[in-house]
């Protein structure tokens, strides 16, 4: 378990790196930082299943919204962390 949240937390934290640098007009750059995320936890985490999540869905979910600001981008990050962590704890 501890190992599952490290190897996601990096993940996480090199994605938020990586999207901060991204240019794009406002709006899709919030967005970006999101779709950047939802990439790295695809790859990176160590569970296929997800945790029994339907992770298509989630990112269908969180990748058609539109955010605005960056507290909009890291709330959906950690709801979809969150959601991660649901089923295991």
């Amino acid at each position: 378990m501890a190992r599952k949240l490290g190897i996601l937390h990096r993940g996480i934290c090199l994605s938020l790196a990586v999207a901060e640098g991204i240019q794009a007009p406002a709006g899709s750059r919030f967005s970006e930082i999101v779709k950047e995320a939802w990439s790295a936890i695809e790859k990176n985490f160590v569970d296929p299943t997800f945790n029994d999540q339907d992770w298509p869905q989630v990112q269908k979910e969180f990748l058609s919204r539109e955010y605005r600001s960056q507290e909009e981008a890291y709330s959906a990050i950690r709801k979809m962390v969150d959601r991660l962590f649901q089923a295991v704890l």
